[in-house]
């Protein structure tokens, strides 16, 4: 449990955005491959978004765990607070001792 707790605390998913992805916007490869690489990653993200939106778009009021890769999750829970009728629970209320 305290793994789970840490993989999903602000402070890892902080580390975890700067060490894997903001370094592509830090660098400036000649061919672009950089800044291509964490374009692609934001839109696979913002498709996942997609997929949960539409899987709980009939399912409103009701509650929908979302199991996902650690390295996912702040970017698809910043996409999903956006969203009209989705409220974000964080693991740390779910994981609480």
């Amino acid at each position: 449990i305290g793994l789970y707790r840490w993989i999903n605390s602000a402070q890892y998913a902080a580390a975890d955005v700067g060490a894997q992805w903001h370094i592509f916007l830090r660098t400036r490869f000649p061919g672009g491959l950089d800044r291509a690489r964490a374009a692609f990653w934001e839109a696979r993200n913002l498709a996942i978004a997609a997929n949960i939106r539409r899987a709980t778009a009939s399912a409103s009021g009701k509650r929908a765990l979302v199991v996902i890769g650690a390295s996912h999750r702040p970017f698809l829970e910043a996409y999903l607070s956006q969203v009209m009728d989705v409220d974000i629970v964080s693991a740390q209320e779910v994981l609480r001792p």
